[in-house]
């Protein structure tokens, strides 16, 4: 029996044929009876079927999203990976680079170091004495003469000792310039020239262990044979200096002055001599000292 329970307390109690008979009515009249059951009856069942659809879709969505900021982000890594590695083989390269760099200005630098040193000192005091030079130059351009030279006479009282010690700081061609400059009275101010004139007589010499140095390397006496030439030797004190080399008097061993040619012999007369020693390198101190005169006067 099927029992239905109204809003009152009377049941109503139905047996199986009564039943029966209302599914056939159903199933016979189903088109009339659509029309009159509300259509979210039929459809609840299609509803939620679409419902999955859309849930399955947008996990399916959600996964595809995921999926494809995953893959972004793992082209992102190897986008930074690959920059990571073009940057430290550039600074690899840079690095290389400089060191190489490096080592072949360290090896130009103590190969040129003579030439780089006298550059850098004669510059270093004449750039700025030559400014000032400029510098007074314009500023009294507009003044009468007598004016302009005694602001000049200022600069060549102030300027003629720190380039006479200049030159002897320098020695070499700065020497030899410095001479001539004593007897160029038509160019070079009566200041320098009385100053210069110390470069005619006290010229400074080289230390004796340089100078015995050159000897040795010169005649290649190495060792004992330095004593089987001379006798004697004064390399203390120099009979005489200039811009190439000094000159020392000394006594030759007299098996050294028999073993000589004849003729030099007949030369010498005697055992006892002087030597002319040229400065070390001087050959390098000239050709420096011309290419920085002729930059200089440019």
């Amino acid at each position: 029996k099927y029992s239905i329970l109204n809003t009152g307390k009377k049941q109503l109690n139905f047996n199986d044929s009564f039943v029966s008979s209302i599914k056939t009515d159903l199933n016979i009249n189903k088109e009339r009876y659509q029309n009159i059951i509300p259509k979210n009856c039929y459809t609840t069942q299609t509803t939620t079927e679409n419902i999955n659809d859309k849930n399955i879709t947008n996990d399916n969505n959600n996964n595809n999203e995921n999926n494809k900021k995953t893959n972004e982000n793992e082209n992102e890594n190897e986008n930074e990976k690959r920059k990571i590695n073009i940057i430290y083989t550039i600074l690899r390269i840079l690095g290389y680079t400089l060191l190489g760099v490096g080592a072949v200005g360290c090896y130009y630098v103590a190969k040129e170091w003579i030439k780089i040193k006298r550059v850098m000192t004669f510059w270093s005091l004449m750039f700025p004495i030559y400014l000032h030079y400029r510098y007074v130059q314009w500023k009294v351009k507009d003044e009468p003469e007598k004016v302009q030279d005694e602001e000049f006479e200022k600069l060549h009282k102030m300027y003629a000792q720190p380039v006479l010690d200049l030159i002897l700081n320098l020695a070499g061609l700065f020497v030899k310039m410095g001479q001539v400059m004593t007897t160029r009275p038509d160019f070079v101010p009566k200041v320098y020239r009385d100053k210069l004139k110390l470069v005619l007589d006290q010229f400074p010499i080289k230390p004796a262990d340089v100078m015995k140095e050159v000897i040795i390397k010169s005649l290649g006496l190495e060792g004992d044979k330095f004593d089987e030439v001379f006798e004697s030797i004064n390399l203390d004190t120099a009979l005489g200096a200039a811009s190439i080399g000094q000159v020392h008097d000394c006594t030759l061993t007299e098996k050294y002055f028999n073993s000589l040619p004849e003729d030099l012999r007949k030369r010498l007369k005697s055992r006892e001599c002087v030597i002319k020693i040229q400065y070390p390198e001087i050959e390098k101190v000239f050709t420096t000292d011309i290419d920085i005169m002729e930059d200089f006067s440019a």
